[in-house]
């Protein structure tokens, strides 16, 4: 089989150099009209520059103000954190004292069973003895039992 080989690349075509011609210059405007309505545009330019200076440190200020709140807002919310905490913390001791009130009074009411059957146990052993004296009725001034 015949090789295959790359056909030739195309022929560029070649054109002759033009010779570079200049900017046409721009032609002179007219002293009176063109000046006048340029002094107006750079008065207004001027004026706009003045303004955008105004509303620029408007913005800035505005943004250090922003800036500000923003530094209270955090400061604020780490403030509520801790009252938070803090309300947690006595809310827990609030509990834990009850707990420990409860507790006690449990305690106390099995002490004061434990006194009362003692009481009841140490009369239960002492011999009879009848009562020396007379009580008297605090109300009423005569010694109890039917009138």
């Amino acid at each position: 089989p015949p090789a295959k080989t790359a056909p030739p690349p195309p022929a560029k075509a070649t054109t002759p150099a033009q010779p570079r011609t200049p900017a046409p210059a721009k032609p002179p405007h007219p002293p009176n009209l063109n000046d006048e309505a340029v002094a107006e545009l750079e008065k207004q330019l001027l004026l706009e520059r003045a303004n955008n200076q105004k509303m620029m440190l408007q913005m800035l200020e505005m943004q250090n103000d922003v800036n500000r709140s923003s530094a209270k807002i955090v400061e604020l919310k780490h403030e509520s954190a801790g009252l938070k905490s803090q309300l947690v913390a006595r809310d827990r001791m609030h509990a834990d004292d009850a707990r420990m009130r409860l507790q006690l009074g449990k305690r106390l009411q099995q002490l004061v069973f434990d006194n009362a059957a003692l009481r009841r146990e140490t009369v239960s052993r002492l011999p009879f003895r009848r009562p020396t004296h007379r009580l008297t009725d605090c109300r009423a001034g005569r010694p109890p039992g039917p009138a």
